[in-house]
């Protein structure tokens, strides 16, 4: 909500206050949180995940417009849905050439592109709004006898567009509308503002200079060196981004480069399309290795036939996910991709197993084949259908995380569960007829199978040799000594706690994603002025230049651009909100992530040494990240003593500034600057003035009064009236001001008085309390974010509390972020645990037998976490996919082995013999799904690209922990179920219960 020329303090009280009390409590939001700045106040309401935006939104409305308190000059307020946009493409319009030209350039090419089809939404930004600037001087105001209030006025009065209602004849009925509306600086000139009783006429342009000008904003772009403004076309609805940036390239190159002056140069700034198009093609190559490897595997265990028709059945999953895509509006993104890479590893599954079962069957050489595909189904058909629904159960939690870690995790989890559902649909229905077919006569000839059935023979020879030797032996001893292989698995568990507990494998929230930008953020004090900050902000431009040349790459640094007074791409568009001269961002454009060796991490690091100390800045921070949850440590101290709020941020940036790795440390106090009050004088009355009528007038002088507002090429241009721009630029003007009173005209100071004062240049709240948001990031290498917000809060904030009982210190940012996750990830995953022992126990008729399958699970962490050690990764958001995935693997196997000791028990056999034999016989279908899975993804932990780096710890979580616990589940589910079977099954001699074996129901 805007109320010109009011300070922040003003803002606060009057603007925050009354709309903060007003939506407390109000249903579906979760947090308020407010800003005031110099005639601008914005309330923001994060809402709870299960609110419904459209409602919450109303209510808001409905609840704003009660307020009756807001100042008289303040405009209305406007309630507006924040929605994320997504960057498709991005232009840069530079040239020596005035910025109207350039923001004229860019207006076409906007309309231009929004006029194609399937291009909606664009975006301008760099340069301010359109105004129309009406100024006027002191002399002619005294010479007329008028104010600013009247004069604004007499021009409105003359420019309106208003209905008159309608007249109804009987036949015709009438519209009547006086027409006088003006939307150029030529309409208004002609204006007419006095008539004398001869005719004489006094129209605006006699008295005052009319100018189209761009609205007085500390807004400024550039590229190098030369003004820019910058085009950005966005994704939305069902857009799809390669087609966005496809065409918006082809009109920029065969259109509207020709139409350029020389002295201007267009060209794509930021391109989303072909960062995606560069990771699916990473995707798309390792994923194909993957197959490939898959497919290797197979040939080596199965029948080539068999290994063929698996393969084929999962791409025929794969392919089937895009349907529910489709319906359910999952786009092909760079995550949904990934879900992709990662349901490689676990889709094979089931396939293996029916293809597996249905071999056995075959080598039995019972029946016919379809016979033994008829068998094969049959016999696993029920424990697949649990095992892929417990998976799908597995992933379901990540559909419901609040916040931006949500929204980036959903479409991985999504299509992990679309594959494995078509998955399940093949195995069971198209797998079986296929196989049904194959039978294990010789290969003919000039057959392929000659060359696989030699490879297989041999490895089928050595694999029975070990399981009859080795196999028989490991697991008879876990079934003979169970709690022994517990205690050994434990301990081995409490070992890979102690490498993250001693800080050897380290968590990090969220991992840095390679970009092609690095960006440094300045803040000079309050004040400086735009041409200050423009000029000390070009040295880090030139360190860009020196930093690219120091890592011997001509063509590393591809340009630079500097942005002032607003977020730059990151941003809407321009002349929005307000802005202050005194921030600045750099932007340092590299080539593309996947033909360079240096990260952009790397780039970053040696630019900070590069730049040094920025003479004069407050503040100076450097990202390079793609995308983002927060700073790595943000802490928001609240009070209402601001001396108080202040010395507690002063503590907490020392306790940082001495800790290793914590770098750009900064605050958001933005100190004070100086104001001019006024106040009335007891002369004032005697001529009939009151406060209002002075502010109004002063308002008009130096900031303008606001004589109509006009819609014009989409943007809201301004018609402002005020004093001529000699005439407004020192203190001097304001005391030659003066004022219309019912007397005349007469001079401020005689009517008030003028007394300096500091002022804060804008406040932050939250929940209603006043902070100050303390910010800094960390150098991964040396430290995590959580590890040094750790020590804060438990080393330096307690004893603040102590020295300062009213004041508060809060999470936020990344942190705050990975507690909701965690809190949220733990309470959603209690509730699948149930709903996935629920469905096992319904699988094996049994409350005590799921224990057996769900007590794997855990030690399938131990081999992430071994992962991550042996190859120096940090544990991320990420790596949680790759835990949850190896899961679902791990439950996989062991209900499979579960569920064929309980058939071997019903078929009369020991429990403890049952328990040996399921084991031997699930080791192929073990090994096979354990090899599949870790070469499935294989290609992508040894991937050495740039732009691959933050995936690997996605992919080492399923692949070095299947390969891990896969071994360890061969001894730890027959040593568990030893336990169950002596402790239910077994009387004190160890012979079977009466009712332990044959088709009974178990007790447990």
């Amino acid at each position: 909500m805007r109320d010109p020329g009011a300070t922040p303090s003003e803002v606060a009280d009057a603007i925050l206050t009354p709309i903060e009390e007003q939506l407390q409590g109000l249903g579906g939001v979760r947090e308020l949180s407010s800003t005031a700045s110099q005639g601008v106040g914005t309330v923001r309401a994060e809402l709870q995940s299960s609110a419904n935006i459209t409602e919450v939104k109303d209510d808001i409305e409905a609840e704003v417009s009660r307020i009756t308190t807001f100042p008289s000059a303040a405009e209305q307020p406007r309630v507006t849905e924040v929605e994320p946009t997504e960057l498709a493409v991005e232009f840069a319009i530079y040239g020596d050439i005035p910025r109207q030209t350039l923001k004229a350039l860019a207006q076409k090419m906007r309309d231009d592109l929004t006029a194609k089809d399937g291009i909606s939404q664009v975006q301008i930004s760099g340069v301010p709004t359109d105004q129309i600037e009406i100024a006027i001087s002191r002399e002619t105001l005294l010479a007329y006898g008028i104010g600013f209030t009247e004069l604004a006025d007499r021009i409105r009065a003359a420019n309106l567009d208003l209905s008159g209602g309608s007249i109804d004849t009987g036949r015709t009925s009438f519209q009547v509308r006086t027409l006088g509306d003006a939307d150029s600086a030529d309409d208004y000139a002609d204006t007419v503002l006095f008539a004398g009783e001869n005719g004489a006429q006094v129209r605006l342009s006699d008295i005052a200079q009319l100018s189209e000008t761009l609205a007085e904003g500390s807004i400024r772009a550039m590229v190098a060196r030369q003004p820019a403004v910058f085009v950005r076309v966005n994704r939305a609805g069902g857009e799809q981004v390669l087609k966005l940036t496809e065409s918006a390239i082809a009109y920029l190159e065969d259109e509207f480069v020709a139409e350029l002056p020389d002295t201007v140069t267009a060209e794509v700034w930021r391109n989303s399309g072909e960062q995606l198009q560069g990771r699916i093609d990473l995707l798309m190559k390792n994923g194909a290795i993957g197959a490939v490897l898959i497919l290797i595997v197979l040939m080596l265990f199965l029948d080539l036939r068999i290994a063929a028709w698996v393969s084929v059945g999962v791409v025929v999953a794969f392919l089937g996910a895009f349907a529910p895509m489709l319906v359910f509006g999952t786009t092909i993104n760079q995550l949904s991709l990934f879900g992709f890479i990662l349901a490689l590893g676990i889709v094979v599954d089931d396939a293996i197993v029916v293809g597996e079962n249905i071999y056995s069957e075959l080598e039995k050489g019972v029946g016919n084949a379809r016979d033994a595909a008829e068998r094969g189904i049959m016999r696993v058909w029920t424990p697949i259908l649990f095992s892929v629904t417990t998976t799908i159960l597995a992933f379901v939690p990540l559909l419901f995380i609040p916040g931006s870690s949500g929204s980036f995790i959903g479409p991985v989890a999504a299509v992990v569960i679309y594959v494995l559902f078509l998955s399940l649909v093949e195995s069971f229905f198209v797998l079986p007829h296929h196989l049904s077919h194959v039978t294990l006569t010789a290969p003919r000839r000039w057959s392929p199978r000659r060359a696989t059935e030699i490879a297989r023979g041999v490895v089928d020879r050595r694999l029975k040799r070990f399981m009859d030797g080795p196999l028989r032996k490991i697991v008879r001893g876990s079934v003979a000594h169970p709690i022994f292989v517990f205690v050994a698995s434990v301990a081995i568990a409490v070992m890979t706690a102690g490498l993250i507990a001693g800080g050897v494998v380290r968590f990090t929230f969220f991992p840095a994603i390679e970009g092609n930008f690095v960006t440094a953020e300045l803040t000079f004090p309050e004040g400086t002025s735009e041409e200050e900050t423009l000029l000390r902000t070009l040295q880090l431009t030139q360190a860009a230049r020196a930093t690219a040349d120091g890592f011997g790459n001509a063509d590393l640094l591809q340009a630079t651009s500097v942005q002032i007074g607003f977020a730059g791409s990151e941003g809407g568009g321009g002349g929005s909100g307000v802005q202050t001269g005194n921030v600045a961002r750099v932007s340092a454009r590299l080539l593309d992530a996947g033909q360079r060796e240096i990260t952009a991490g790397q780039f970053t690091e040696e630019w900070r040494q590069a730049v040094g100390e920025v003479a004069g800045a407050r503040t100076l921070s450097f990202s390079s990240s793609l995308v983002g949850v927060g700073a790595a440590i943000r802490l928001e101290v609240s009070a209402e003593d601001a001396d108080a709020r202040g010395a507690v941020v002063g503590r907490i940036r020392e306790a940082l500034a001495t800790r290793d790795g914590v770098q750009d440390i900064r605050d958001s106090s933005a100190g004070s600057a100086q104001e001019i009050a006024i106040t009335l004088t007891d002369a004032a009355a005697s001529y009939g003035i009151d406060l209002q009528t002075v502010a109004n007038e002063v308002r008009g002088a130096f900031y303008g009064v606001t004589v109509d507002q006009i819609a014009r090429n989409q943007e809201e241009v301004d018609v402002r009236l005020r004093l001529s721009g000699a005439q407004r630029d020192s203190i001097s003007d304001l005391t030659r001001l003066r004022i219309a009173t019912p007397s005349g005209l007469v001079p401020l100071t005689t009517l008030a008085n003028l007394q300096f004062q500091p002022v804060p240049v804008s406040i932050e709240r939250i929940g209603g309390r006043t902070v100050i948001t303390l910010t800094a990031d960390v150098n991964s290498a040396v430290t995590t974010g959580g590890a040094e917000t750790q020590y804060i809060l438990n080393e330096i904030v307690p004893q603040l509390s102590t020295d300062y009982p009213d004041v508060e210190v809060s999470v936020g940012g990344e942190q705050e972020e990975s507690q909701r996750f965690t809190s949220a990830l733990a309470l959603n995953f209690v509730l699948v645990i149930f709903a996935i022992y629920a469905v096992l126990s319904l699988a094996f008729q049994s409350y005590l037998r799921p224990l057996v399958v769900l007590l794997t699970v855990p030690f399938g962490m131990v081999g992430a976490v071994l992962g991550h050690a042996a190859l120096g990764l940090d544990l991320t958001l990420l790596s949680m996919f790759g835990v949850v995935g190896l899961s679902g693997v791990l439950m996989n196997g062991a209900l499979l082995m579960v569920d064929f000791m309980r058939e071997v028990e019903q078929d009369g056999a020991h429990p403890l013999d049952a328990v040996e034999e399921a084991a031997l016989q699930r080791f192929r279908a073990i090994i096979l799904t354990t090899l599949t899975t870790f070469l499935g993804i294989t290609p992508l932990i040894l991937e050495t690209s740039v732009q691959a780096q933050f995936l690997i710890p996605t992919a080492v979580a399923p692949g070095f922990g299947v390969l891990f616990a896969s071994l360890l589940q061969m001894v730890l589910v027959p040593a568990y179920s030893s336990i169950f079977a002596r402790l239910f099954l077994l009387d004190s001699d160890g012979r079977a219960r009466s009712g332990a074996t044959g088709r009974t129901h178990e007790a447990g």
